[in-house]
């Protein structure tokens, strides 16, 4: 269980929120448009198994410290020792001959994949048994070491040492992300069906705009039965109004910048529509949320109404 003790360190010097964090840290590396598991099975241990508090506002504050960035990587560096290399040479050695569920047990990782269900007493869904490698086989993917050639199974192209490098987690979020972030934790508590529920911060995807392909990052995910539910953008005025206080200066650069930003919220708003269950993006704009409104945008309790009206399942 080396990848919970690490965890427990990564929290003692930083208690990260968002599984992502974790990800960064264990793993180096993450797929572009991958999920992610290897966080979202740690994190409910951390939280749930071991009840222990996370504080996004105090991850945000420490890993802006060089010194925390430096520990940080030393837990990189012996996950990356101790739990991953190791794995990897496993998986190179069986790539031909395990399915990617059965290198999963082969590996004990279904173990952490049911962790929480164990310790429960509970007997663990099938689905739930072969989450944590497909973090490691979609990197080597994407690090052309291997191949899939179909449904959990992989194929060795290249024996090339796989070197995942150190990403500090992004934590940099605005007051206002903070703010709506709150507010969705304080009404999710209030649900009767809470454990139903996990949030992710700052969630991934690839999207194709204007023919190219970008990673764009949603504010908040909200999961509901481990199906992606909603997404929520928690809108600062460079978002919606230029001249802005984020673009400097407001010449031509900063034009572009704002006109950018357009483009990628729509492609963002319309990327929604196909991935999460709600069917749309809802952006939360400052000026509304701290009632500043001075056109038809919602205040602060009409947002907060639309999203207890969602959390009620």
């Amino acid at each position: 269980m080396f990848f919970v003790f690490f965890s427990i360190l990564i929290y003692k010097i930083c208690p990260f929120e968002n599984p992502s964090a974790y990800d960064y840290i264990l793993l180096g590396y993450r797929a572009p448009n991958h999920k992610g598991y290897l966080g979202s099975k740690v994190l409910p241990i951390l939280k749930k198994g071991l009840a222990l508090k996370c504080n996004m506002i105090e991850a945000s504050e420490n890993v802006k410290k060089r010194n925390v960035q430096t520990n940080l990587e030393k837990i990189h560096e012996l996950s990356l020792h101790h739990c991953i290399k190791p794995m990897v040479e496993i998986m190179k050695t069986h790539a031909d001959k395990k399915s990617q569920a059965a290198m999963n047990r082969h590996l004990h990782m279904d173990i952490l994949d049911n962790f929480l269900y164990i310790c429960e007493d509970k007997r663990p869904p099938k689905s739930h048994c072969d989450f944590i490698t497909r973090d490691l086989y979609q990197s080597l993917v994407s690090h052309d070491i291997m191949v899939q050639i179909g449904r959990g199974k992989y194929e060795l192209i290249n024996d090339k040492p796989y070197i995942p490098e150190f990403l500090v987690p992004l934590t940099n979020v605005s007051k206002l992300h903070l703010s709506v972030l709150k507010e969705v934790e304080r009404l999710i508590r209030l649900n009767k069906n809470s454990e139903d529920w996990r949030l992710e911060n700052e969630y991934s995807q690839k999207i194709n705009i204007e023919q190219s392909v970008h990673t764009l990052r949603y504010d908040i995910a909200l999961f509901h039965k481990d199906v992606l539910y909603w997404l929520i953008e928690a809108d600062g005025y460079q978002h919606y109004s230029f001249p802005n206080h984020r673009d400097k200066t407001n010449g031509e650069n900063d034009r572009a910048k704002y006109d950018k930003r357009k483009i990628y919220d729509k492609a963002k708003d319309e990327h929604a529509l196909s991935i999460c269950y709600v069917r749309y993006c809802m952006r939360i704009r400052e000026d509304g949320w701290n009632n500043r409104n001075t056109d038809s945008t919602p205040s602060r309790n009409e947002y907060i109404a639309i999203l207890k009206s969602k959390l009620t399942l």
